[in-house]
């Protein structure tokens, strides 16, 4: 005989109740006997809970209050009166109508199954599950029940709700609303019914909430995602790409176009979520993020973000709206063997099937789009978001900063020294502020607060020093070529849509490489991107090879001119590579100089040791040697004879000029030593004690390392 059906006595009534005010806890407490009722008419339950517990059936509070009625208003002494007046309920099982249960509990579970559509079976399955998640007398009546398989599930559930298997099962089915919303899932494993038919944690707090609406109700599992604090040029590097997207957005809301599904990948901080924002209210549509947090508050787990995606599909198809999924990662990624979660985040049938009907179009953002083809293959389209250039930074720094709050070249200065996101910023000009008079940043104090954080941040510095061009001396450098007559070919390149242009430059250390390298920058009127060994190689396997890519990338996006310090480090030759990413850098250097469209210039030491297939890549080669005698004068005059205490003196050039061509591999990068260390110092300087301070650069250079102890 099937039990009551306690769900059709809620949906009678509840709205009377709601008119007179009933007691809630009394009605909830009714919903709760009536559901042990119809387990106690199942026949086995005193069995099994004898069997698994060991408690007498008198024991538990919900079975005793459930023999409760008619002429019997004591709970039963023992286990024999116990059953005595279970056969006796059985005889009578027409009895009296079971009450509904509490408000708001009844109220708020229609509002959410209003809201995703529940058929009526789904509801009562629904607030069953509900109901023995919220009550741990009704817990203790199912944990005898410990090791349910699907169709155990399928069984209990249909006894205590009064609903036919045929019902139940096709509630819990995979295409059931209760499932593919999100609300409900059911594990794989065998175990007790709150393991086995999860209920979203969101959902009880909603069940106990007061005066719940249908915004509350959003804002726990899809919140609206914060206005932009970016503009649109602020993603001018991106180019036709975020017009592409706006398109596809707008079109799969006017049409109601399932499927549309968009990948905004690349490192952090480089505007993922802040571009989403923007595009939709380019389009009129709010942006619903999904999986932001669980009921308490704190970080979700993979299954509740997901529950929070399924149910956005389910409840924003009709409106226009967009759906947010942030740190793609978190639900593609498969579980560890160690991991607490029991089951994977999303199989590979499922997630493609989502990502090939979803109702609502969805932006996925994701810091590693290095996941599973078959994944990437069912996005409608992706962007790779690209750490910003210089010119892209400094458009950043002015709009953060405000018109007038600094001048012109302490904003490119700023731009140029520091390579971080918009974010990373925003966050240094509101920290600038903060300790500021009259909320005025100040150059130094935001150079002060963003330095530390360049590498916390895993940002950048820019350039090591500020090019002075009118300080620098092109005829002062030696070299295989005429050096000035190179630049005034090379001043008017523009890269266009034939190849780069590449240039080598090999040569002692400090003889004026990287500094000639930042003159042709200058005269070409462009941003210099400078990468060392540090930037580009990394322990992580893969890694190098992305920082290189990475640096090709930011250099075309800014246009600017990329330099490779000590590019020897990573382009040595392969027939002596003995670790297999030695070959696999050099592979992604030439595959990425070869595809280049601007100008990228190498610096080495060693140019014996380049692999002879890079040599062959570059337009221009140079050779850098030491200086000659009348070219360390230049440098003597220009650079060390400002410094002393008095003009020098025409005798003083002849003694000068005497003594330096004694100097052996004299470099500028020795004149521009002694000029740092002197200014630090400070002090009177005679021509001689210059020359001296050159000559221990020259000897320190040249001396050979030795032991040290004692």
């Amino acid at each position: 005989m099937a039990g009551h059906n306690p769900f059709d006595m809620i949906r009678r009534r509840t709205g009377r109740n709601r008119r007179r005010g009933g007691d809630d806890q009394e009605l909830f407490a009714s919903a709760l006997v009536a559901y042990a009722r119809n387990l106690l008419l199942a026949g086995n339950l005193l069995a099994r809970l004898e069997r698994n517990s060991g408690r007498s059936p008198e024991e538990y509070p919900l079975l005793a209050q459930a023999l409760k009625g008619g002429r019997e208003r004591t709970a039963p002494r023992d286990a024999k009166e116990f059953r005595e007046r279970l056969k006796a309920f059985r005889r009578r099982r027409e009895g009296a109508e079971i009450p509904p249960p509490a408000e708001p509990a009844a109220a708020n579970l229609a509002l959410l199954a209003d809201t995703v559509g529940l058929t009526d079976p789904e509801r009562a399955v629904l607030q069953f599950v509900a109901a023995q998640r919220l009550s741990p007398d009704l817990e203790d009546v199912t944990d005898a029940y410990p090791a349910l398989s699907r169709l155990g599930c399928i069984e209990l559930v249909s006894v205590a709700t009064g609903l036919t298997r045929a019902e139940v099962a096709e509630s819990l089915s995979p295409a059931g609303r209760l499932l593919t919303s999100g609300i409900v899932r059911i594990d794989d494993e065998f175990g007790h019914l709150e393991h086995k038919l999860v209920v979203d944690a969101r959902v009880l707090e909603l069940v106990v909430t007061p005066a719940l609406d249908r915004d509350r109700l959003l804002a726990t599992f899809l919140p609206l995602a914060p206005p932009p604090t970016l503009a649109p040029d602020d993603f001018a590097h991106l180019g036709a790409e975020v017009e592409v997207a706006r398109r596809l957005l707008k079109a799969a809301l006017a049409q109601r176009r399932p499927g549309v599904n968009l990948l905004f990948h690349g490192p952090t901080g480089t505007g993922k979520t802040e571009l989403a924002r923007l595009l939709a209210r380019a389009v009129g549509a709010q942006v619903h993020v999904a999986g932001l947090q669980d009921g308490a508050g704190q970080s979700p787990s993979s299954q509740e973000r997901l529950a929070s995606l399924l149910l956005g599909n389910r409840v924003l198809a009709a409106t226009d709206a967009v759906l947010l999924f942030d740190e793609l990662e978190d639900l593609l990624e498969p579980a560890s063997f160690f991991s607490t979660e029991r089951t994977m985040r999303a199989s590979k049938q499922w997630m493609t099937r989502l990502l090939e009907q979803n109702p609502v179009p969805c932006i996925w953002a994701t810091n590693d789009a290095s996941f599973d083809p078959a994944f990437r293959r069912r996005f409608t389209y992706a962007i790779e978001f690209r750490p910003l250039g210089a010119l892209q930074r400094e458009r950043v720094w002015r709009r953060h900063l405000g018109a007038g709050a600094l001048p012109e070249p302490e904003v490119s200065r700023l731009a140029a020294r520091f390579a971080v996101s918009p974010a990373e910023i925003g966050s240094a000009v509101a920290a600038a502020r903060l300790v500021a008079e009259g909320g005025a940043p100040e150059r130094a104090m935001i150079e002060a607060v963003l330095s530390p954080m360049v590498g916390l941040l895993g940002g950048r510095g820019g350039e090591e020093w500020a090019f002075d061009p009118a300080a620098y001396r092109v005829e002062a450098a030696c070299s295989s070529v005429d050096l000035a007559a190179l630049a005034d070919r090379l001043a008017g390149w523009r890269a266009g849509g034939g190849p780069g242009l590449s240039l080598c430059l090999y040569g002692p250390s400090g003889t004026g490489k990287s500094e000639y390298v930042h003159h042709l920058a200058h005269r070409m009127g462009q941003r210099v991107v400078a990468r060392r060994v540090s930037d580009i190689e990394s322990k992580w396997l893969g890694e190098s090879e992305q920082n290189l890519a990475q640096a090709f990338r930011e250099a075309a996006a800014s246009d600017a001119v990329l330099l490779f310090d000590e590019a020897d480090s990573f382009l040595r030759d392969r027939r002596g590579a003995v670790r297999h990413w030695e070959t696999t850098l050099v592979n992604e250097f030439l595959q990425q100089l070869e595809r280049h469209p601007g100008f990228v210039a190498c610096t080495t030491n060693l140019y014996r040791d380049l692999d002879e297939a890079a040599l062959r890549r570059f337009a221009f080669k140079v050779e850098f040697g030491w200086l000659t005698p009348d070219k360390a004068l230049l440098l003597f005059r220009t650079r060390l004879a400002p410094l002393l205490a008095r003009p020098l003196a025409p005798e003083d050039q002849v003694r000068v000029a005497y003594e330096l061509r004694h100097f052996p591999n004299l470099a500028p990068g020795d004149f521009a030593a002694v000029a740092r260390r002197v200014r630090v110092l400070g002090g009177s300087y005679e021509p001689e004690a210059l020359l001296a301070e050159l000559a221990a650069e020259v000897a320190a250079k040249r001396a050979s390392p030795r032991a040290i102890g004692f």
